[in-house]
């Protein structure tokens, strides 16, 4: 649930606060709230009311006037995080409409693209339980896939977004996502292949 953090502080201190609107950037967090990540409001009724939607864990941080163009500038990259986002999600989308008609060269440049951003399990869970006959008919495209979605998510926890995590809680999270991605794709590949 969003919280709205009051406004008594800056005002206290004789300063008219300032708004920025915070999303989580993940495959979960629907387009509307993407859509509002970073974006900075003179007064707390010209933003969004919180919570958008059920389930909605967006934030305004309250900020004072003085730090506007320092909240500016980060929202601009905040902005661009969340456009990388939903661009990678059209992409991965695609890719997993281009699989059905056949087009394997096609489906492997897009989801390169959209693994570049950032690879999600739930995402590649639901490509196998989409495309499993399809897969299991062309274990060479299952095979390609596997080997593309192993060396992204090798690469996943050296992102940015990953560094202030504890070194255990990566390699953890990256051996558990490996395995993963190896148990979706044995069925398809005739057999594990190394980590």
């Amino acid at each position: 649930m969003g919280i709205r953090i009051p406004h008594y502080f800056h005002r206290w201190k004789g300063q008219s606060p300032f708004y920025q609107y915070y999303a989580t950037v993940h495959s979960l967090t629907c387009e509307v709230c993407l859509g509002h990540h970073g974006e900075v409001y003179e007064h707390s009724g010209d933003s969004p009311e919180l919570p958008l939607h059920a389930n909605c864990r967006c934030t305004l941080l309250e900020f004072p006037a003085r730090e506007l163009p320092l909240y500016r500038e980060r929202g601009l990259c905040m902005k661009e995080k969340a456009t990388r986002e939903l661009q990678r999600r059209r992409r991965f989308s695609q890719a997993r409409e281009t699989l059905p008609r056949q087009a394997p060269g096609d489906a492997i440049l897009l989801f390169q693209q959209a693994v570049d951003v950032d690879i999600y399990l739930e995402e590649i869970e639901t490509l196998c339980r989409e495309h499993g006959e399809s897969l299991r008919h062309s274990p060479e495209l299952a095979l390609k896939l596997q080997d593309l979605f192993l060396k992204a998510y090798r690469r996943k926890f050296e992102a940015e977004k990953y560094q202030p995590m504890a070194e255990g809680m990566k390699y953890a999270q990256r051996a558990h996502g490996l395995h993963v991605i190896q148990e979706l794709f044995q069925e398809f590949t005739r057999g594990p292949r190394g980590l």
